[in-house]
């Protein structure tokens, strides 16, 4: 008698700690900024190089659980847990050659990083980032990219994709820029960047003038 009922003492204290636990990764997983996790899962919920799984399950993540992906980096304000770096890779720390279709980033206030390289993502929008510095998104199948109110981004690298015309006017601050083995046909920037650092055939750039942007 006494051994059963210290063997329910045990399974009652052991159940305590799991709900305990529970609660604990639930509260924190809750403190995600809800509008940027949507954003996310929107690319997560498309469909892969598989056809038969999603960019999150071929990623290994689990749905709803944000917490669990290593995809994301955060920094806590107000409670509240903001990415502050993004990245896709698999449960082993590899990039996957596996993810595709179109990734939307609007109003990430802290996030200073993005890294979607060696994927093949074909479409790519980053609007109202203002503390963004470095995007990785080489070796793609980026037909499209779009940057709006991004002034601190000063590392953009996107090479081997088959995009044609790159307006980087969203991006005043840029200071380095890697297009090797893009055919881009047009390049847009402001003139005050330092486009004729960037290794660019000037028969392609268009100027734009920056007060007229600001405006």
């Amino acid at each position: 008698m006494r051994k059963v009922k210290k063997i329910t003492i045990i399974l009652a204290g052991i159940l305590t700690f799991v709900l305990i636990l529970f609660i604990i990764l639930w509260n924190v997983n809750n403190s995600y900024d809800k509008r940027e996790i949507e954003q996310i899962e929107n690319f997560l919920s498309q469909q892969s190089i598989d056809i038969s799984k999603t960019n999150g399950q071929a990623l290994g993540y689990c749905k709803n659980w944000p917490l669990f992906w290593e995809s994301i980096l955060t920094i806590k304000r107000d409670n509240v847990r903001k990415a502050k770096s993004i990245g896709f890779f698999d449960g082993n720390g590899y990039k996957s050659y596996r993810l595709k279709g179109s990734l939307c980033l609007n109003d990430f206030s802290y996030l200073k990083t993005i890294n979607i390289s060696e994927q093949v993502i074909d479409s790519f929008k980053i609007k109202n980032c203002p503390k963004l510095e470095r995007v990785l998104c080489y070796k793609n199948n980026l037909r499209f990219i779009e940057f709006e109110n991004c002034p601190n981004l000063e590392d953009l690298h996107m090479n081997n994709n088959p995009i044609e015309t790159l307006d980087l006017t969203g991006c005043s601050g840029l200071k380095v820029l890697d297009i090797k083995d893009c055919p881009l046909k047009k390049l847009i920037v402001l003139d005050t960047q330092p486009w004729r650092t960037w290794s660019v055939d000037s028969s392609i750039v268009i100027l734009k003038n920056s007060k007229e942007v600001d405006l």
